[in-house]
């Protein structure tokens, strides 16, 4: 796949049964996507369904995939079959 470094980040952990502060968490998240570099992508992150699905509205089936737009900030679910 290629894929480079990888860097964990408290706005991916998983609240769910509250094993973190879902404020604090989502937050952390949004922080983390307006400072991405729009020129620089893609950027792949894997995290919890319960955070894709607050952050996006958008609750895939596991292992599902959701696509965020930077520029848009519109969401889509990818369907692999």
């Amino acid at each position: 796949m290629g894929l480079k470094k990888y860097e964990l980040h408290s706005g991916l952990n998983s609240f769910y049964q509250n094993h973190a502060n879902k404020k604090e968490v989502l937050r952390d998240l949004k922080d983390l996507i307006s400072s991405l570099d729009k020129k620089q992508g893609p950027y792949l992150f894997v995290t919890h369904y319960v955070v894709i699905g607050s952050y996006t509205n958008i609750f895939p089936v596991s292992g599902g995939i959701v696509v965020h737009d930077l520029n848009s900030q519109v969401n889509n679910e990818l369907q692999l079959f």
